[in-house]
């Protein structure tokens, strides 16, 4: 069995794994909803856990008087003290005030944008004079994705790529990936720029790829004279399986932070390592002999790789923008990037030094992702080869929070 068609059945399984896993874990999430979170005398308390994407806040008052409202508010940092209304502080993302409570001390609020992931919700009772203490609100509870994997986030890509081999980027192949991404150490933002995490990644890809290949004629003239030699090469796409793993190291500070849609967001410089097998159609060297009479010759010879395996490794750096969580035991989210890498790749014949450009843009609030990849000779003239993808990518653990969340 080929390298490809496993990668394929791989890539098969995954798409399986997406659509029935949510049906297994539909039974918990309903379970889950139904829990309450605790609170003193007075205090009211909210339904929990409080997801990613929930719009409504339910809860209810805990024993004592019945408050004249209750305010719930949507912050960024784990916060307990109630601001004035006319605070215009970024500390508060969203907050709301009902004085819809039951009998019972229920009440439901209903935001005008759904939570995320890495907020606390605080909810506190309010008096007669409309005002909030610490001492009538309930200890902050964060949101929490719906499906998280902790550390590790995976992703799932498809679309088309286009390259200047097929009709001069009039034509498109199919492309699609999977990629792992796995964070073994974290830490807050400072002051100063540093290392904030060590992540790995594992890729697998059905693409296209450029091959080099050449052709060497030697002709022989008639009469004995000095045969001559010419070398020409191009570049091939061809369809093959790309299976690669690597790691980086993103840098950065406060200062490369920012808060947008209620989320904290950074831009980051890492070290970046990279080496894989890229398996493609395989053909062998064909000799080509004609006569050209008088008793001379041209012999043509295309170099061909019988296996169709080549083998890459690079290393550089890189630059990317990630949404951050509010806890360093859950990874952030990659929303786009720029690798420039230095190493050699054997699809392109005499596996000289080269350099690599690789990036990738999530166009925000959509599934849709932009990107390009470039090959060229570190130095002198060579084979190049530039291509773009187009396309979409999902968060799989962010999609089977959202059918959890329909289903739920």
């Amino acid at each position: 069995m080929t390298l490809s068609s496993l990668v394929s059945r791989s890539l098969v399984l995954s798409l399986a794994a997406i659509v029935l896993l949510p049906l297994h874990l539909h039974a918990q999430v309903v379970d889950q909803v139904t829990a309450t979170s605790t609170a003193p005398p007075g205090v009211p308390f909210v339904r929990v856990p409080l997801l990613d994407g929930m719009r409504t806040v339910s809860g209810a008052q805990g024993p004592g008087a019945k408050p004249a409202s209750i305010e719930v508010m949507v912050t960024l940092v784990a916060t307990t003290l109630p601001r004035p209304a006319s605070d215009t502080a970024p500390v508060y993302v969203q907050r709301a005030v009902t004085k819809s409570i039951g009998d019972d001390g229920s009440f439901d609020i209903t935001f005008s944008t759904p939570l995320v992931a890495g907020q606390y919700v605080v909810v506190c009772a309010r008096g007669a004079d409309d005002k909030a203490t610490a001492a009538g609100c309930h200890q902050p509870l964060p949101v929490e994705a719906a499906d998280d994997w902790g550390r590790v986030r995976a992703y799932f890509a498809g679309g088309v790529v286009l390259s200047k081999q097929r009709a001069d980027f009039s034509q498109q192949d199919m492309t699609l990936s999977f990629t792992l991404d796995k964070t073994w150490w974290m830490d807050a933002p400072t002051g100063r720029l540093a290392p904030r995490a060590f992540n790995s990644f594992f890729d697998v890809r059905l693409t296209s790829v450029p091959v080099g290949l050449g052709t060497t004629t030697t002709t022989t003239p008639s009469g004995g004279a000095t045969p001559t030699t010419t070398v020409e090469q191009f570049t091939n796409s061809q369809k093959a399986a790309v299976v690669q793993a690597g790691f980086y190291l993103p840098l950065f500070s406060e200062d490369m932070t920012w808060v947008h849609g209620g989320q904290k967001n950074a831009v980051f410089l890492a070290p970046v390592f990279k080496a894989g097998v890229i398996t493609a159609g395989g053909s062998d060297a064909v000799t080509t002999t004609t006569n050209t009479g008088g008793g001379g010759s041209s012999v043509t010879t295309s170099a061909g790789n019988a296996s169709g395996v080549y083998k890459f490794i690079a290393f550089g750096f890189g630059v990317g923008h990630e949404t951050l969580t509010a806890s360093t035991d859950s990874a952030p989210t990659i929303m786009s990037y720029l690798h420039v890498t230095v190493g050699k790749w054997e699809n392109f014949p005499g596996s000289d030094w080269r350099i690599a450009a690789e990036g990738r843009l999530k166009v925000p609030t959509t599934p849709f992702q932009v990107g390009f990849d470039a090959n060229v000779p570190y130095r002198g003239g060579g084979l190049a080869d530039l291509r773009f993808t187009l396309g979409a990518r999902v968060d799989i653990g962010t999609l089977l929070a959202k059918i959890k969340l329909l289903g739920g």
